[in-house]
């Protein structure tokens, strides 16, 4: 991350109001949430988690990396949080269908 800053991101599950399965949805994201399964994800993709009960299954090498304060050049502070956008989030839904169809 250079000096300057960057985003955070943030990976979100969702299930569409209208998914066939929404039941299996929920199961396969609940699965995914297990601390034994987010471990195997993080250090598949070698990304840090949020996910505390996944903490003590990640390898040795990808913990050293996330809590290298060296990572973040400018340091925690240097990134910044996308915040909700309100009211204007139509506006980006209504560019997504537009874009969709």
């Amino acid at each position: 991350m250079p000096k300057e800053g960057g985003t955070r991101w943030i990976d979100n599950m969702a299930i569409p109001s209208d998914a066939p399965s929404p039941c299996t949805a929920h199961t396969f994201i609940n699965w995914l949430l297990d601390g034994e399964q987010g471990a195997a994800l993080s250090n598949y993709n070698y990304y840090a988690t949020p996910n505390k009960a996944a903490l003590d299954g990640l390898d040795q090498e990808l913990l050293d990396f996330i809590t290298d304060p060296d990572v973040i050049a400018g340091g925690l502070d240097s990134l910044e949080t996308i915040h909700d956008t309100g009211d204007y989030e139509v506006n980006f839904s209504d560019a997504f269908i537009e874009a969709k169809s």
